[in-house]
């Protein structure tokens, strides 16, 4: 059981060794999604059951445990505040506006599983309604330069494998 192999929690965290190794790991791609610009919250997991609990692991971090004590997803805090262009990279320093997450929010709503069944698996056309609600204008408004750049990688890389304009 997971609760016989947890120390007290310290300053309000709980600290969980997943390895005996001094190196990181990585945690398996989640299926689920549910990104909350309200709530300034990513919750990443792979059921949609509902979890048994929940350990807040740092100040932007919880890890969700299924009802067998099987890590079964993550909520990350603050997700745009922490988005760096590389493990351990450099955040983008400053305030993140409202408008910022609901860009962020939009590309995650429209860029989904849920919405490509709506379009009959048809990814030209997901990406063709993405590029057009999610424009140049929107991208400039993006507080951070690093956060800005990535949608624009990411829009772009869609439209140059999917698209069928050159809107970027």
């Amino acid at each position: 059981m997971l609760e016989n192999c947890l120390p007290p929690p310290q300053d309000g965290y709980f600290s969980i060794r997943l390895t005996s190794e001094e190196k990181g790991f990585t945690v398996p791609p989640q299926i689920y999604r549910n990104f909350d610009p309200v709530r300034r919250t990513l919750h990443c997991f792979t059921r949609t059951t509902a979890s048994e609990t929940v350990y807040r692991i740092a100040s932007n971090l919880s890890l969700i445990f299924d009802d067998s004590n099987v890590l079964s997803g993550w909520i990350f805090y603050q997700p745009l505040e922490n988005i760096s262009d590389s493990y351990l990279g450099a955040n983008d320093t400053g305030v993140v506006d409202d408008a910022t997450y609901k860009v962020f929010s939009d590309y995650y709503r429209i860029f989904s599983d849920n919405e490509l069944e709506t379009y009959d698996d048809d990814l030209e056309v997901l990406v063709e309604k993405l590029l057009s609600e999610i424009s140049s204008e929107r991208i400039s408004r993006i507080t951070g330069t690093t956060r800005r750049r990535l949608m624009e990688e990411a829009l772009r890389d869609l439209q140059d494998y999917w698209g069928r304009s050159n809107k970027y």
